[in-house]
């Protein structure tokens, strides 16, 4: 009876180990999918904070800067020209008044 009892309670101590086993693969495999993630996210963030890329944009960055500066001057005059007065031509139409 003695030897019985002592092998049931090994037998739920293996049962017992089992499942605390399983729960450590378990979180592992958390911990692993989210280190893989952290890693994805760093190699991204890594080139798109590289040397090259960045240099890249500042330079279309530059252009497009420089092209709505160019864009506004140009604007400017338009808006010069034509604000709702228009100087006199001193021409004269050809029924003989000026317009």
């Amino acid at each position: 009876m003695l030897v019985r009892t002592q092998v049931r309670n090994l037998i739920a101590s293996r049962e017992e180990m089992k499942k605390n086993i399983a729960e450590i693969y378990t979180i592992l495999d958390q911990v692993q999918a989210g280190e893989a993630v952290k890693t994805n996210q760093l190699e991204t963030i890594s080139k798109i904070l590289s040397p090259d890329n960045l240099e890249r944009r500042n330079r279309e960055l530059g252009v497009l800067l420089s092209d709505m500066n160019d864009l506004k001057y140009r604007m400017q005059g338009v808006e010069r020209m034509h604000n709702g007065t228009h100087p006199s031509t001193n021409r004269e139409s050809k029924d003989g008044k000026k317009e």
